[in-house]
């Protein structure tokens, strides 16, 4: 993933000086309280490093579609046809809300979940980005045709 920052042409491309604000994004950071995050054409770039387009699947909810659809999943529901054009389908109908540079373009379905004895949420199951992009740097580095 690039760590470089757009240029000034990136800048004419979008019609926009690199300091405006398309967007705000909201977080609760580590206070609780919800906070606006001014979003610049200028950072845009540093969206795609912190989004993580890695999916997991919670194996009741997969076991209990799988049912109602009359699939099944077998032991690896994450490569099933059926259970990808799901999660597709999902990722469009989230996209349709978002701000084009805000969508998913490529996700991946992991084969497990993201476990405390991995290391890649915290004992609160808050997620630590930084162990999961080292942990998967090779399927994000293929999303990202790398």
């Amino acid at each position: 993933m690039s760590s470089e920052k757009p240029s000034r042409a990136a800048s004419s491309a979008i019609g926009s000086p690199l300091s405006a604000s398309p967007a705000i994004v909201y977080t609760s950071g580590t206070t609780g309280l919800p906070k606006g995050c001014r979003l610049t054409h200028g950072n845009l770039g540093a969206v795609q490093d912190a989004t993580l387009p890695l999916i997991t699947l919670d194996a009741d909810e997969i076991t209990a579609w799988a049912a109602r659809e009359g699939l099944d999943p077998g032991p690896t529901p994450s490569t099933h046809p059926a259970v990808h054009a799901l999660i597709e389908a999902a990722v469009a109908e989230a996209n349709a809300t978002l701000f084009r540079p805000a969508r998913i373009r490529a996700f991946h379905v992991l084969p497990e979940d993201f476990t405390t004895a991995a290391g890649t949420p915290t004992p609160t199951l808050k997620l630590r980005r930084a162990a999961v992009a080292e942990r998967y740097a090779e399927v994000i580095a293929g999303l990202y045709g790398e």
